[in-house]
């Protein structure tokens, strides 16, 4: 169904949301929102697998000559057995780890949403994500974790933590009026909620348009679970081995009959002879000290929080030369924290646990003019001042850490850059604004602070922080009987604070391994460049004349 269709069929009502005999169509038509499961692998696949290698093809065509050899002349069977042991061992070996690391793999596609809202036949419900179908309408409000693909038909300062998908830690604002091109790419989608992503702030409304397999995640998964067509080195050159050993071990032994034949010796004896030259040449112990050589890896990588999904990739991880790797969640922590507090009084403060009591200022007003005191998901942001806080100020107070009590609250908005809250106390009002400093209206008092302060931003922005500055005022007219401007006017300026994603505390260790191993660690990312070398130079991997900055689309 086209974007155009969706739009179409709700243009006439768009509160009433599908019927149920169109959802009974369109299920129907567009499938279920579920991705299909991987067909379970039963024991007689993994040993058909398993007896492709030709080393083992080899090894059991030597069993059944030895079984012949030792048949016709009388003698014990251990030799045989002893290859057919190996073989047994070989096989079982193989079955094991192959399973274990399907095991493993299939536990990564667990990722579900339980549930979603919709409206249906004019009415609110609560449904299981699968059941969800092209056209529904899907109620999105803060901490949603979008359970399908939509298009938003309504949207009230919506945000997005879409990191699953783009990589960007930083919240995708999202548009109903933006018209998308060709040219876009995910991140650029704001009329449109992806399937796994999660709502940080604000209400919406949209048009499911994709399902199942047809969403972006969908399509992620897919490209996951194809099986691969190449083979892993080790594969290639045990099968070379294998083809080369079969060849010389039937070269040698027809090499044998034609020596017996010339020498005048008896057929039956020559060709004996020969066959126990072929078995001979057969390594029958290589295939078991590769596998467990390899499984030895795997489990080593297991125990690191690596999947191998298949044992002999441990051999190709040894040839790697070059990782790239993604910046936001890899390299760092997917988490914005307060890592910086300036104010005029104390300049820049970054231990956290030492503040000056004007930088606990500072963060106690960041935190009262927060939307979200007390939610644990949300707008990334918004959630490092409430950690910050919890970690400073003692979580077991901030029940009682605002005792004010909130009359009303312009949010944060990317047209505004800043927010408002404003509460009342006892007969006085309280006026919080955070935001960029160049969009706060403060008092022209405040012009020496705001100009020093102004220097310390660009210094801190050069270190690819996140900048909120913010300032109060104290009025006993209620602030409400006023227009926002005016609200929003003369205001203190209290400090600024700055925000980062930081990396991860073993990922300078893994990219020092890295370096040692002969490996040549990369990142990848779609940051700001001063964002990326703050991060390169934070792991250890920033080299002022390597660096490639392009832009693609």
């Amino acid at each position: 169904m086209t974007i155009k269709q969706l739009q179409e069929q709700y243009a006439a009502n768009t509160k009433e949301g599908l019927t149920l005999s169109q959802v009974a169509s369109n299920r129907e038509k567009y499938g279920k929102n579920k991705l299909p499961e991987k067909k379970q692998k039963t024991f007689f696949d993994y040993l058909k697998a398993s007896l492709k290698d030709i080393t083992i093809i080899i090894l059991i065509l030597a069993t059944i000559v030895s079984t012949y050899l030792a048949y016709h002349s009388g003698e014990t069977y251990i030799e045989p057995m002893v290859i057919f042991s190996v073989v047994v061992l070989n096989i079982i070996l193989s079955i094991r780890q192959n399973y274990q690391a399907d095991k493993s793999m299939n536990e990564l596609n667990n990722f579900s949403v339980p549930s979603a809202k919709v409206i249906r036949e004019n009415e609110y419900q609560n449904i299981p994500s699968e059941e969800i179908v092209v056209g529904d309408l899907l109620v999105i409000e803060r901490g949603d974790r979008i359970s399908a693909d939509a298009i938003l038909i309504d949207a009230s300062n919506l945000q997005m933590e879409e990191s699953i998908l783009t990589g960007e830690s930083l919240a995708s604002e999202k548009d109903k009026h933006y018209q998308p091109n060709e040219a876009d790419n995910l991140s650029d989608r704001k009329d449109k909620v992806f399937s796994g992503t999660l709502v940080t702030n604000g209400t919406g409304l949209g048009i499911v348009s994709e399902v199942g397999v047809d969403t972006e995640m969908g399509k992620i998964s897919e490209m996951l679970s194809a099986e691969a067509l190449t083979k892993a080195p080790l594969e290639i050159r045990m099968q070379k081995l294998g083809r080369n050993l079969g060849i010389l071990a039937i070269t040698a032994a027809f090499i044998a009959i034609l020596i017996g034949k010339f020498q005048g010796y008896p057929m039956d004896e020559t060709i004996m002879i020969s066959l126990s030259m072929a078995v001979a040449a057969v390594p029958e112990v290589l295939p078991v000290v590769v596998t467990i050589s390899l499984s030895y890896g795997m489990r080593n990588m297991a125990k690191h929080n690596t999947l191998v999904s298949n044992p002999a990739a441990v051999e190709t991880i040894g040839n790697t030369t070059v990782i790239t790797s993604d910046k936001t969640g890899t390299l760092t922590q997917n988490k914005m924290t307060l890592e910086e507090i300036w104010t005029p009084e104390f300049g820049r403060e970054s231990d956290t646990t030492q503040l000056s009591e004007s930088a606990k200022n500072v963060l106690k007003y960041l935190y009262l003019s927060s939307s979200q005191n007390h939610s644990e998901s949300g707008n990334p942001t918004e959630l490092a001042i409430v950690h910050a806080s919890k970690s400073i100020f003692g979580e077991d107070k901030m029940d009682t850490f605002n005792p004010y009590y909130k009359l009303y609250e312009i949010p944060f908005s990317s047209a505004r850059k800043r927010m408002t809250v404003v509460y009342k106390i006892n007969d006085h009002y309280l006026t919080i604004t955070k935001g960029a400093i160049d969009v706060i209206n403060y008092a022209d008092n405040q012009k020496d602070k705001i100009a020093k302060a102004k220097n310390i931003h660009d210094e801190l922005a050069n270190e690819a922080y996140r900048i909120l500055s913010v300032g109060y005022k104290i009025t006993t007219d209620n602030p409400l009987d006023t227009s926002e401007e005016e609200m929003e006017s003369e205001l203190i300026f209290l400090g600024m604070s700055g925000i980062i994603d930081p990396p991860r505390t073993e990922s300078a260790d893994a990219i020092k391994q890295a370096e040692n191993a002969g490996i040549k660690p990369v990142m990848i990312t779609g940051d700001h460049l001063l964002t990326a070398k703050r991060i390169a130079k934070d792991v250890g991997m920033f080299e002022e004349n390597l660096i490639s900055y392009q832009m693609t689309s």
